[in-house]
């Protein structure tokens, strides 16, 4: 929400894709910018139908629980296409579009694929990526976060790393202003 908050400050659009049960969409601002989809499989041509009316503005889709989530690609012929996820992950997106996911990404990372584990790896290898709240070394090792045994802990919530390079960064995000 505070990421939403921000963009909208800023004029990006706001695509937002989340399971039904997501507290996410009763925190967006009420802005004709922001577009909300809610299911448990969304279906690629929806998104992009949303992301259409940004037009050639900038815009941003943010995911939340993309781990509980699927988006059905669309088939042509014997194979699928890229989903609009997968096209916004990409470098070659940057500056027009960006992707934010949110999740518990340790049972991707760690051996149990879900239908988001390609994304969800993209992300992680072309990326920035903020670990919120690393509680123990398996969490920051799952998340390929190299921390210090004393940089480890379980509150206050928001507070966490951002990783764009090799060293991780601590910072505190902020509350959305309701």
């Amino acid at each position: 929400a505070v990421v939403a908050h921000g963009l909208r400050r800023l004029d990006v659009g706001v695509l937002v894709v989340a399971p039904p049960r997501s507290p996410l969409p009763l925190l967006l601002p009420e802005d004709p910018g922001v577009r909300v989809l809610t299911g448990t499989a969304v279906k690629d041509s929806e998104l992009r139908e949303v992301a259409t009316s940004f037009g050639d503005g900038r815009y941003v889709v943010i995911v939340d629980d993309v781990d509980q989530l699927a988006v059905l690609a669309t088939e042509q012929g014997f194979s699928s296409t890229p989903t609009l996820l997968e096209e916004v992950a990409q470098p070659t997106a940057r500056g027009g579009r960006a992707l934010v996911l949110t999740a518990d990404a340790r049972p991707v990372l760690t051996g149990f694929p879900g239908p988001s584990a390609r994304l969800i790896n993209t992300a992680l290898t072309t990326g920035h990526r903020l670990l919120l709240t690393p509680e123990d070394r398996a969490t920051a090792l799952a998340h390929n976060v190299p921390l210090d045994p004393d940089q480890y802990f379980t509150d206050p919530p928001g507070r966490g790393y951002l990783v764009t390079g090799r060293t991780p960064t601590l910072l505190q995000v902020a509350v959305p202003v309701r």
